[in-house]
């Protein structure tokens, strides 16, 4: 995705000082992820020393995360800061969004490039659920975009919000042992889960 520079959070035309706009809610998977997919995966010492697993999820980022974005998000022009000799727009964002992501095929297409002897692992609607495999995650925080006026690009951006998350799978398993099936649900709360900030050097 070419902008990395938070124009998303522009206003569109001339505002004064205490003006506000919406944001589209999309708009925050690339504010979160910049630059979207890049398609980087850990190496495999890489991810045992994380605790993880290779393979298609290894780099799943805030895109694999967010999926569809629903809520609002606002912008508002708080006036200009000078810092360092630079003028900078000072943009208060507040965001209150939800994200719903059905990861099935996702996992369907790990589970098929996983190598386990003797044993088969496929996707299976064992409940009612939303998807075998989905993530949903609620996200309400305030943030400020400082943008340099003179040069035309973001100098600095900070957020700090709390997050709800809930993940869902189901799954099953066919091993000479014989067959298991598995359903899982986990539930994060918390508060300030994410500060998340960025500065253009």
């Amino acid at each position: 995705v070419e902008d990395m520079d938070l124009r998303s959070l522009l206003p569109r035309g001339d505002v004064a000082v205490g003006d506000s706009w919406d944001v589209d809610p999309e708009a925050m998977v690339h504010v979160l992820s910049p630059g979207g997919d890049l398609k980087i995966l850990p190496d495999e010492d890489t991810m045992a020393e994380m605790g993880g697993m290779p393979g298609p999820n290894a780099g799943m980022n805030m895109n694999d995360m967010l999926g569809d974005v629903t809520g609002d998000v606002t912008a508002t022009f708080e006036g200009i800061r000078e810092i360092d000799g630079r003028k900078l727009a000072a943009i208060s964002v507040e965001v209150d969004i939800e994200a719903t992501n059905d990861l099935t095929e996702m996992m369907r297409e790990m589970f098929e490039e996983m190598e386990v002897p003797g044993a088969e692992m496929e996707i299976a609607t064992i409940r009612d659920v939303y998807a075998p495999y989905a993530i949903e995650m609620a996200m309400t925080g305030t943030g400020t975009l400082l943008w340099d006026l003179e040069g035309g690009y973001f100098a600095e951006f900070t957020l700090s919000s709390d997050m709800d998350m809930t993940m869902d799978q189901a799954m099953g398993i066919s091993a000479p042992q014989g067959e298991m099936s598995m359903e899982q649900s986990m539930s994060f709360t918390s508060s300030n889960s994410m500060e998340y900030s960025a500065e253009a050097l």
